[in-house]
């Protein structure tokens, strides 16, 4: 019976497993061969720069029903392993959110779903199968948003600049003209003295 357990779980591993298990069949003593293929496949839906929110859903056999979810979420990118584990997630859901992460880190998110071998009333098998996907946190100021900000901030500066010198220039001008009005007047006056 242990040998049974110990195959489900090491097979159960992967995200898709097949193994044959052999039961003893109560009316006669030749072993009943049962596959078993657990398929629980989990998509992303959003990352933000504290969480990353998925869903999930399971294919499990008919003789094998669920009994909760556990949800782990462990960062790689760090020399310490921080490991954050969640509250059981009931039966009936299938999406979560997992929150309180770094920002600007990759995490491994593992959904382990607690399965009960129903084949026995008596003395029910529990068989975990964890599967696990790749996500990372976003930074608050992404690098791509960095450089359309210093597009913006020069663009603004050169504004800025071409003003500044337009209206220097404008200045200039009118000063000139003004000082050529003045000449012109001081011209006239004298040729009037004369």
């Amino acid at each position: 019976m242990m040998l049974k357990v110990l195959a489900l779980a090491l097979l159960a591993t992967c995200a898709v497993a097949e193994t044959t298990v052999a039961f003893d069949d109560l009316t006669t003593d030749a072993p009943v061969e049962v596959i078993t293929a657990y398929n629980i496949s989990i998509q992303h839906l959003q990352s933000t720069t504290s969480s990353v929110r998925f869903k999930w859903s399971t294919s499990i056999p008919d003789w094998m029903s669920v009994q909760n979810f556990e949800i782990t979420a462990t960062r790689l990118d760090s020399d310490s392993k921080s490991v954050i584990s969640y509250p059981p997630v009931p039966k009936y859901k299938n999406f979560f959110e997992a929150e309180d992460l770094v920002k600007d880190a990759k995490w491994e998110i593992c959904v382990t779903t607690h399965l009960l071998n129903g084949t026995s009333s008596a003395n029910p098998e529990e068989v975990e199968v964890p599967t696990c996907f790749l996500s990372k946190t976003i930074p608050y100021i992404r690098a791509d948003s960095l450089y359309w900000m210093f597009i913006v901030l020069g663009y603004i500066v050169l504004m800025i600049i071409i003003g500044y010198v337009s209206h220097r220039c404008a200045v200039a001008r009118k000063e000139k003209e003004e000082a050529e009005a003045l000449a012109a007047e001081e011209d006239d006056e004298d040729k009037k003295q004369n």
